[in-house]
């Protein structure tokens, strides 16, 4: 928690589908929490994909996801990217909630087994921005200069970007 009395809350939901992949997604977050941590108060929820989407958790995790700022993905390239993700990221990109948003997926490449536009790889490269091999980012559009500052790009990646792959 911030030392600062005053600093604003910016929420933070980790998804991860296995844990070597929420491994991934906790270092991103670190290095997020780490360039926050003198203007925002981080809050941050962790869910394993199948847990948010299943139909006694589902309700809880919408809601801790529609009050996030970011959304952190961990998630193999190759699996089905579950209906749900792209309800997530229509409320994220859409700026509902008076402040930009984004949802950086973290993928774990994979060779593609089923139709590439229900994987998670075909989901994120048709509409996402991919800024490292692994990594895409949806954002939302900056609505009005009233928006508190957003982290920087670099804050969502590990220091080195070869650390990303090795986790």
């Amino acid at each position: 928690m911030s030392p600062f009395p005053n600093a604003e809350a910016f929420n933070i939901v980790v998804l991860y589908e296995r844990s070597d992949l929420l491994s991934r997604a906790m270092a991103t977050c670190c290095c997020l929490r780490r360039e926050l941590d003198n203007e925002f108060t981080s809050e941050l929820r962790i869910w394993r994909l199948d847990v948010a989407t299943s139909p006694e958790f589902v309700i809880e995790a919408d809601r801790d996801i529609a009050a996030a700022d970011v959304i952190i993905i961990g998630v193999s390239g190759s699996q089905r990217c579950p209906p749900e993700f792209r309800r997530w990221q229509d409320a994220a990109v859409s700026g509902r909630g008076g402040r930009p948003r984004a949802i950086v997926a973290l993928v774990e490449s994979a060779d593609e087994p089923g139709p590439a536009g229900e994987t998670w790889n075909g989901v994120l490269r048709a509409s996402a921005t991919q800024i490292h091999p692994e990594i895409f980012v949806c954002e939302s559009p900056e609505e009005s200069g009233d928006s508190p500052p957003q982290p920087s790009a670099a804050a969502l990646e590990p220091a080195e970007a070869g650390a990303m792959a090795g986790v």
